[in-house]
């Protein structure tokens, strides 16, 4: 009939060349298939590498579990007078420059941070090779160990450090812990110091030495910023009042 197909039925050569031209598209594209799930796991094995050097624990189901100590980066960690709220918050410090401060519509910083203290910019943190220096900016309030800091000043694991009169932290570093803690001969001085480092620093402790270094305490120190400002906005107010009486 001449409706037949005239290749059927198919010869020997036809089907075989049919055969493996159909073989060559499925190894194609079951290599390509097995190219894409290994990228797709290899990406996801990045990000949970990120994740827990973050310090953020997740499942195999990709939900988030729990928020740890990142354990390989420099981080500050939060102190608060309510235990509620201590060690809440974690500001890993990425490679480079790290700013904080209160921000404004032309500052974005890294680490936000509000308060009458906190000026737009308030310090950088360096962070180059694992050593972390803060670097303030002109007339920022900053404490470190419950000294002023007033110009580059390099941190320890364990260094208290407090920016304005109200943000507490204490600042780790993973790198140089792991190195304490692989000193074989350690003098007495280092063993108290990994061990204040560890557990004993809190609020309480910063605001201690503050005042013992200081002669006053973080709450009397923002009291007194306080008073200042009020008195400062009351004095231009007086001055704008005196300057348009003479045009009633």
């Amino acid at each position: 009939s001449s409706g037949i197909n005239a290749e059927w039925p198919l010869r020997p050569g036809n089907a075989k060349e049919q055969l493996e031209a159909s073989e060559k598209l499925i190894a194609e594209f079951s290599e390509t298939l097995d190219q894409k799930l290994e990228k797709t796991e290899k990406i996801k094995l990045e990000r949970e590498i990120a994740l827990q050097e973050l310090g953020v624990s997740i499942s195999e189901q990709g939900v988030v579990e729990g928020v740890f100590s990142p354990k390989t980066s420099p981080h500050l960690i939060n102190l608060n007078e309510d235990p509620l709220m201590n060690e809440c918050l974690v500001y890993c410090l990425k490679d480079g420059d790290t700013r904080v401060g209160g921000g404004s519509s032309d500052v974005k910083p890294d680490i936000q941070l509000s308060g009458l203290s906190i000026r737009p910019v308030h310090c950088t943190l360096r962070n180059d090779c694992n050593k972390v220096t803060v670097i303030p900016e002109a007339s920022s309030r900053i404490f470190v160990n419950g000294n002023s800091v007033i110009g580059p000043t390099e941190l320890k694991t364990g260094s208290r450090i407090v920016f304005g009169t109200n943000h507490v932290f204490r600042f780790n570093n993973p790198h140089e812990a792991a190195i304490i803690r692989q000193q074989k001969t350690l003098d007495e001085k280092n063993s108290e110091t990994e061990s204040i480092a560890a557990e004993h620093v809190d609020w309480y402790y910063a605001q201690k030495e503050i005042f013992e270094k200081q002669g006053c305490s973080l709450r009397e120190m923002n009291d007194k910023v306080t008073f200042l400002e009020e008195k400062i906005k009351k004095e231009k107010s007086t001055d704008c009042d005196s300057a348009l009486i003479p045009l009633l």
